[in-house]
């Protein structure tokens, strides 16, 4: 199936696996996190730690109290930490 981007909330990685999350469900893919990194818009997109690339438009929330997470509209899983590496980066990606 194809996917339209802007329908992704998030990709994120669980046992070895790729998985695309829409509004509806979660999808397979055939990509590793570092080819989408590399040709998803970075504008849009961010990789937030080694599990989970965050799309800007479907935040919800953002904690950052006493560490970064994100609050996703759609998720597999709870809130989603920003590694201490890349919290800098975040900010700055956030910001624009």
């Amino acid at each position: 199936k194809i996917i339209p981007v802007d329908e992704i909330s998030c990709f994120y990685s669980e046992n070895k696996i790729v998985y695309a999350q829409t509004t509806e469900r979660n999808y397979p893919t055939e990509f590793t996190l570092e080819e989408l990194e590399n040709n998803l818009d970075e504008n849009q997109f961010f990789r937030v730690n080694r599990q989970f690339i965050i799309n800007l438009n479907f935040i919800k929330n953002i904690h950052t109290s006493p560490v970064y997470k994100v609050e996703m509209q759609y998720q597999p899983n709870g809130k989603i930490t920003v590694s201490r590496e890349r919290v800098r980066k975040f900010k700055e990606w956030i910001s624009k």
